[in-house]
């Protein structure tokens, strides 16, 4: 796999600077910079230079002189067993030959000569969803729905542990805030159309009860299938509007049903399912409302959002970690047939 240094510098003209690096075995490595002014004035025709030399050498191994309007200044070398037998960092030198100063964006590539090797490992299905059940039990993930016309008062949390784990962006972070808003719902009982809106406030997570996880396949694909608990009896819900004259009339609401499925497939893809039904009792009548569809309508938005790229290097990651494979392991492919998961992965051949 390849190794990349990249810099971006503002030379002075007559001036240079020096990008350090270092090939950890014999390989190819290329250098490329690209002056922000190509034509600009000059007074030995030529817009800059860039050489690689090796540790302690004062003469370069490759270089290129870029004549007044060339675009990108470039050179490739391979490095050889020999080359390394002094240790230390190489240099990348990139001069600007020009009398104006101007940025020059310059990228170092080492790419080792490894060879890579396809190996496979397989898993139970039952015993590796006891093994994601336990690391979703260890992730403490917890869930708060509120809804609201525009504050973020919803949110997915995790433990300390997972927040300082997670890379990127998402390092250190200990939740993720978003929107749901209220919920309009329409019934019908007999000839009679009635709505309201409804307004949901502490729908928890219950964490008295696991999350139930299971690997399933989807036309080969592996995904994992997350039942989310929550806690009905802390949750509030009420009636913000509606046809009737609530001021007048008395009315009550509950949760019929309310349950969350979240399936994450091994491609990165995220997919919600909802049975969430309520009761409305105004009047001396009884209505019930189906909210599954506005309900996963409005949490597949959010997932929307999600980076899937992200999302499949944190399972890259479980695996990688799982296996012992180390970082140079990638390329990880996955198939779930018979009750089994199939992982396919690359590693640098040993011998």
């Amino acid at each position: 796999m390849a190794d990349t240094a990249s810099y971006t510098s503002v030379i002075a003209g007559g001036d240079s600077c020096v990008i350090r690096f270092r090939p950890s075995g014999p390989g190819h490595v290329s250098a490329r910079s690209r002056p922000s002014q190509p034509r600009a004035k000059t007074e030995t025709g030529l817009v800059g230079k860039i050489e690689v030399r090796r540790p302690l050498d004062t003469k370069p191994v490759a270089s290129f002189q870029g004549p007044i309007g060339t675009a990108v200044l470039a050179l490739t070398y391979d490095v050889s067993a020999s080359d390394l037998s002094v240790p230390g960092d190489w240099i990348c030198e990139v001069s600007n030959d020009t009398v104006v100063a101007m940025q020059f964006d310059t990228q170092v590539v080492y790419t080792p000569n490894v060879q890579w090797v396809t190996r496979t490992a397989t898993f139970d299905a039952r015993l590796l969803s006891l093994m994601v059940g336990e690391a979703v039990a260890a992730a403490g993930l917890r869930w708060h729905i509120q809804t609201d016309p525009h504050e973020q008062s919803s949110f997915v949390g995790w433990s300390d542990a997972l927040a300082d784990a997670l890379t990127g962006p998402d390092h250190g972070r200990r939740a993720s805030e978003f929107n749901v808003q209220d919920f309009r719902l329409e019934s019908t009982v007999g000839v009679t159309l009635t709505w309201v809106v409804l307004r949901v406030l502490d729908l928890d997570s219950d964490g008295d009860r696991v999350i139930a996880t299971e690997l399933l396949s989807r036309n080969g694909v592996p995904v994992l299938s997350l039942e989310l608990p929550f806690n009905l009896n802390t949750a509030k819900f009420v009636l913000i509007d509606s046809d009737f004259d609530l001021d007048k009339l008395v009315h009550d609401v509950r949760a019929r049903t309310f349950s969350i499925a979240l399936t994450v497939a091994f491609d990165g893809t995220v997919s919600v399912a909802v049975d969430a039904s309520f009761t409305v009792a105004v009047g001396g009548m009884n209505f019930v409302f189906d909210a599954s569809d506005q309900v996963r309508s409005k949490l597949s938005e959010q997932i929307s959002k999600l980076d899937g790229g992200r999302l499949r290097g944190y399972i890259e990651n479980f695996f990688i970690a799982l296996l012992r494979l180390g970082k140079s392991a990638g390329n990880l492919r996955y198939s779930l047939n018979d009750g089994v998961l199939t992982v396919d992965y690359v590693v640098p051949q040993t011998s």
